[in-house]
């Protein structure tokens, strides 16, 4: 961990620019701290924040949806985690479902973001780096074996998270 880095987070300095810049950082920060102590539902505020963050790059979202979906699928060191809809929709919340969604959607939408994150998507499958250990949770990379491209994790995400807003809906 870089020292100047943790400093930084930790004394955010008083400009609103600097904070603005500062802000995608200091939530993935807070995110893996959270993932490694096992604090899953803390850290999934943290995750979902991120989607709707207007200084991240929008190419990240793809990044971002990976992340995700090992919540949606229960991976977590053995234990069931957010396998029913109505855990994930306790966890993470009614509006930053659909705030996640609204994101992802524009995403999708804009042609040269949704290339930009491909790409990352892509080169973040090919490297498969291993699952950090003593993680609140799997790595999306136990999900996604290098044979599945970047369409792939896309596609599977917006299937959840349409699944879930949609059990949202007929049950209220």
């Amino acid at each position: 961990m870089d020292p100047k880095l943790v400093e930084i987070l930790g004394n955010p300095p008083p400009s609103p620019m600097a904070g603005t810049l500062i802000a995608p950082l200091a939530l993935l920060f807070n995110f893996y701290a959270l993932k490694r102590q096992e604090g899953v539902s803390e850290a999934v505020k943290y995750l979902s924040k991120l989607f709707r963050l207007s200084s991240m790059p929008r190419a990240y979202v793809a990044l971002l949806m990976a992340e995700m979906l090992p919540l949606f699928d229960g991976i977590a060191n053995g234990q069931e985690l957010l396998t029913t809809i109505d855990k994930c929709i306790a966890t993470v919340g009614h509006r930053d479902l659909f705030e996640i969604l609204a994101a992802v959607e524009d995403y999708i939408a804009n042609e040269e973001e949704l290339q930009k994150g491909s790409e990352l998507l892509s080169r973040a499958i090919q490297t498969n780096s291993p699952a950090e250990i003593g993680s609140g949770y799997g790595s999306w990379m136990e999900i996604f074996p290098q044979k599945h491209t970047s369409d792939d994790i896309v596609g599977l995400f917006r299937v959840k998270m349409t699944k879930i807003i949609a059990h949202l809906y007929t049950t209220n």
